[in-house]
């Protein structure tokens, strides 16, 4: 099974002292701890209430959302949840699971405050993942929200052992819309039908700008910046079926002649050339050559 965690307020919640000692356990010098202490301590806010501001105050915790020093410090300090069930793995507490024979255990994945953690499907596992969350609380001050997490089982566990794990832990049971860093964690029969989403946010995207009356100019722009840097996230992990990246394509054209996704219009050059090099061409991606 996996369980997929959203944490409450996960910058606004964090332990000062949680992440002084972090630093400390990092090896980093004591200058450098105090300065990390003075940056995150030494702030005010200040609340807008019908329009005015009340009198400033200070936190007692959390970390500057926007500040380039506050991903760093996260991470940091999230790594003691790495500690903990490392040290319940060396303890034969956890098994995690393996893609394969060879494989070594997979127990957990952690990028920012996105958290995954892995473990056999059956109550035992459940509830020591439940007690390494409740002790990650406690250090660092995060706390889990119960309704948006959710649980991921493999084909093979019975219904059963399902129904049960999740009346135990409380998570929902995903679906085939749930995503993991934009990437569907539910794959059907079809890799058509799974991606079409991409498709969907193209449209949604080009169909907001026909109302601009863009130039070309203005047309690739939004096109190179924006438009085809929706799939390429995904496009850098997966091949994509022709079919799905021809209609990308089909969509960029219509796009850049008509203004719209779903209008198709004259087209005053060659299909070539607004996908050839800028010498000579426009230089927009073709998808299919991706």
């Amino acid at each position: 099974m996996m369980l997929k965690l959203d944490m409450k307020k996960a910058y606004d919640m964090v332990d000062w002292e949680c992440l002084e000692t972090m630093l400390k356990k990092y090896g980093f010098d004591d200058r450098w701890c105090r300065w990390v202490s003075s940056c995150i301590r030494t702030i005010n806010f200040s609340i807008l209430f019908n329009g005015e501001a009340t009198e400033e105050f200070n936190p007692s915790r959390g970390i500057r959302q926007g500040d380039p020093l506050s991903p760093f410090l996260f991470i940091l300090m999230s790594n003691s949840l790495t500690f903990l069930i490392d040290k319940a793995v060396s303890q034969n507490q956890l098994k995690g699971i393996r893609l394969n024979a060879r494989c070594p255990i997979l127990t957990h994945c952690l990028f920012a405050d996105d958290t995954v953690i892995f473990g056999k499907a059956d109550l035992q596992e459940a509830e020591k993942i439940l007690d390494l969350i409740r002790e990650y609380g406690t250090i660092t001050g995060q706390e889990v929200n119960i309704n948006k997490s959710s649980v991921f089982f493999s084909a093979n566990v019975p219904e059963v052992d399902k129904a049960a794990i999740i009346g135990h832990i409380g998570f929902a049971s995903s679906n085939c819309h749930t995503k993991y860093l934009g990437v569907p964690m539910e794959w059907g029969n079809s890799k058509k039908e799974t991606f079409q989403f991409l498709i969907q946010r193209m449209e949604k995207m080009g169909e907001a700008w026909k109302s601009l009356l863009l130039s070309h100019g203005g047309k690739e722009v939004l096109l190179k910046a924006v438009i085809q840097a929706i799939p390429s996230y995904i496009m850098y992990l997966f091949n994509l079926p022709v079919n799905l990246t021809k209609k990308m394509d089909s969509l960029l054209t219509n796009f850049f002649w008509s203004g719209s996704m779903q209008k198709s219009t004259m087209h005053w050059c060659r299909k070539e050339i607004p996908c050839a090099p800028k010498a000579g061409g426009i230089g927009i991606l073709k998808l299919q050559r991706f």
